[in-house]
């Protein structure tokens, strides 16, 4: 077990597949930390993808949605609604620098 909980500690997508598996209760403190890592996680990208189809990530992008689910259940809405703000920054960054959204002339403003 504490093999197990030292490969989540250094894995971000371990300790989320582990969290979701088992459905791990967690304060709202420590949900909203660990959604707003998950949309990092989600949101980010290499600039050399710029303007290009890059991969993102999935995994983090549905703990987003399953711990947003988590504090409105719990009744945690003005929480809920300020990580919901920042996920529709962030993912709107991601997609504006993506092949959807941006073009190369519109870099240098980014």
């Amino acid at each position: 077990m504490d093999i197990l909980l030292q490969l989540a500690q250094s894995d971000r997508g371990v300790l989320r597949q582990l969290t979701a598996r088992f459905d791990v209760a967690a304060t709202p403190a420590k949900l909203v930390a660990a959604t707003r890592q998950a949309i990092a996680d989600a949101t980010d990208f290499d600039v050399r993808d710029i303007n290009r189809n890059f991969d993102y990530d999935c995994e983090a992008y549905r703990e987003v949605k399953r711990n947003l689910g988590r504090l409105i259940a719990s009744g945690h809405l003005r929480s809920a609604m300020q990580i919901s703000l920042e996920l529709m920054k962030q993912g709107s960054r991601q997609v504006e620098l993506s092949d959807e959204g941006m073009m190369t002339d519109d870099i240098e403003d980014a």
